[in-house]
């Protein structure tokens, strides 16, 4: 595996290049960037540090930024409680502690990130409802629940909660409150949870009989009482008054849907443990355990295992070698999921560069853009327009030729689920940039669906910058509504229909040229461009002529089915010979006649390779078009 390659950034200010480690930049790696990013939205979301911001922070002060204020950050983030308050605090202290350098993290471990999990702490001690779940099968007391006051409290409210539920008048009138309908009591051992203790006390007014309403009073003050030991002995381990045995019992209850075993979320490791793996995360310190030592999917979710690298029987992708270009690097890569927007339609997606400025740009422009918008059809043109939006800002859309959009569909335990990656070619570039182009095939339309109801859609400017053949897709959108298997609405517009058709053909006729001085190798993109409107206008002129010609709507369905039937089975000959007796039989103006049959002739009868993208333009024009893409 070669080492990264970690580009210069140009200062944009004073245009001097720095290839200073602190510098933050990306690496050429976009596994490792993408962690990049992520972290520069974590600063910025919970911070409103912008990238330049925090560069110049970093330039100042990097031991303060990474060991100070990030973690405070990513445990911030993985908490999901906004307190602002503890926030203002934290700032307030790493500010007025800047000289602690790297031992600022210690500080602000126990001062701040233990205090942003003390509910979820004390929440998941309250959950345990029976003293047999703080012991293992061999009788031993397991290690997050090593304290025995707690233990003690917990069995005595099981046997005040066991000792109500076993009077049958009283677990009767319980159940009627609670609406419980499965058992609440069997064999000795009962099903009440926290919530149901939670419930029991608001609804207490609705007890009439004096000792059902004690019995429960005693529960609840129990349940208090256990409550408020928790938070007296977090108190006092805050002052890290307690003793190691006690570690894993005080360990902070983070979670993450990748990271279940990795250092810090490891669920065996302690308040202690945890800690230190979090400070040789941050000094990099690939001696502490092989986790640091190593890059492959325990880290980064893209990759392979160690044992599944294509070439590892030549070497392992080890961390040291990285490390000195970007001595921050776990920092990064355990941010990868912060670097993608969530698009409903598309997925998560992130667009990356090979340069920071202008993937942040876009990035955050798209989650500007979408944020307020509750239409995916909007969204789906809004992602689009942030990205030509900050190209033509930045003066630099020569980037789009070397974007790539990666996405993935959904998460699953240490996994990603329906990963791509799509690169976009100097072709599909060129095209894109194209504000009407881009505007008219950004849309979603159905290709599957039963009974009126859409199963499955396909967005088609993704399928364009896959290099995939938009074709088939139209094909089945408009079988679909003669089929009347979807409604008017999800038809696809006719508009976006002539401009997917379209594009679709040249970009085969472009492919298909493989002279070594053929045509397309002289030929600008911009000619490309011509020729697509060029075709877009006389396909125009052609469906009002095929429109203008079969005006009965019966009969416009009939035949669009015949010639939909002749495209699917490839019989350029059948479906021409059909157009041609509607136009004997009704006898069309000649001018209309003219104009359609000249559009037949150059564009299906003469072209072997495309003629179905044209001639499928007829056969929308012969049923409208719809509304699938939202066009008003």
């Amino acid at each position: 595996m070669s080492k990264p390659k970690v580009e210069k950034h140009v200062n944009q200010k004073s245009g001097k290049s720095s290839n200073n480690p602190n510098q933050l930049q990306f690496t050429g790696n976009w596994f490792i960037d993408a962690g990049i990013l992520g972290f520069v939205n974590l600063m910025e979301e919970v911070y409103g540090w912008d990238l330049e911001k925090l560069r110049e922070r970093i330039s100042e002060e990097p031991e303060v930024v990474y060991y100070g204020y990030f973690p405070f950050a990513y445990f911030y983030n993985l908490s999901k409680k906004d307190k602002k308050e503890l926030k203002t605090e934290a700032i307030s202290f790493i500010e007025k502690n800047k000289e602690l350098g790297k031992k600022i993290l210690e500080e602000v471990w126990w001062k701040f990130i233990t205090e942003l999990f003390r509910e979820s702490w004390v929440e998941g001690k309250l959950k345990v409802m029976h003293e047999s779940e703080c012991y293992d099968k061999r009788g031993k007391v397991k290690p997050q629940y090593a304290d025995s006051r707690y233990r003690n409290l917990v069995k005595e409210r099981e046997e005040l909660i066991v000792n109500i539920l076993k009077n049958n008048n009283f677990k009767e009138k319980i159940e009627e409150v609670l609406g419980k309908r499965k058992e609440l009591i069997k064999e000795g051992s009962h099903n009440l949870t926290v919530d149901d203790i939670r419930r029991l006390e608001e609804n207490l007014g609705n007890f009439t009989d004096d000792d059902l309403r004690k019995e429960i009073e005693n529960i609840i003050r129990k349940h208090k009482e256990l409550e408020n030991y928790l938070n007296k002995i977090w108190d006092v381990f805050k002052a890290k008054n307690i003793s190691k045995d006690k570690s894993v019992f005080y360990r902070i209850p983070i979670d993450s849907s990748f990271f279940k075993n990795y250092l810090f979320f490891n669920n065996s490791k302690g308040i202690f443990e945890q800690l230190e793996d979090l400070k040789n995360l941050l000094d990099g310190n690939t001696n502490y355990s092989e986790y640091l030592s190593k890059i492959d999917k325990t880290i980064s979710k893209f990759l392979p295992s160690d044992e599944e690298f294509p070439n590892i029987s030549y070497t392992k992708f080890r961390a040291e070698t990285i490390l000195k270009d970007v001595p921050y690097l776990f920092v990064y890569l355990i941010n990868f999921l912060n670097a993608f927007v969530n698009v409903r339609g598309i997925g998560n997606v992130f667009f990356y560069s090979n340069d920071l400025d202008f993937t942040y740009q876009i990035n955050k422009k798209i989650r500007v853009y979408i944020k307020d918008s509750d239409n995916n059809l909007k969204i789906l043109r809004l992602t689009w327009q942030a990205i030509i939006d900050t190209l033509v800002e930045t003066e630099t859309t020569w980037v789009l030729e070397n974007m790539y959009l990666i996405r993935y569909k959904s998460l699953s335990q240490q996994d990603l689920i329906g990963v791509e990656y799509i690169g976009i070619l100097k072709l599909q570039a060129s095209i894109i940039l194209d504000d009407t182009i881009r505007d008219t095939i950004n849309r979603n339309i159905a290709v599957k669906a039963s009974n009126g109801k859409i199963e499955q859609q396909v967005w088609l400017l993704e399928e364009f910058i896959k290099q995939k053949p938009l074709l088939p897709h139209l094909i089945n959108n408009i079988h679909l509504y003669l089929a009347d298997n979807i409604k008017y609405e999800g038809f696809i517009s006719m508009r976006t229909l002539v401009y997917a058709s379209i594009v679709d053909a040249k970009v085969k006729e472009f492919g298909n040229d493989n002279r070594l001085f053929g045509d397309h190798f002289f030929n600008s993109y911009r000619q490309l461009l011509s020729e697509i409107k060029n075709d877009v206008r006389r396909a125009s002129g052609a469906v009002r002529a095929i429109s203008e010609t079969l005006e009965d709507s019966d009969e416009r369905k009939s035949y669009a089915n015949l010639l939909l039937s002749a495209i699917r089975r490839d019989n350029k000959h059948r479906f021409v010979n059909t157009v041609l007796k509607a136009l004997v039989e009704k006898k069309g103006e000649e001018k209309v006649v003219k104009t359609l049959m000249s559009f037949i002739f150059d564009k299906i009868l003469s072209n072997d390779l495309s003629w179905k993208n044209y001639a499928l333009i007829l056969v929308g024009g012969l049923i409208g078009g719809g509304e699938a893409d939202g066009e008003e």
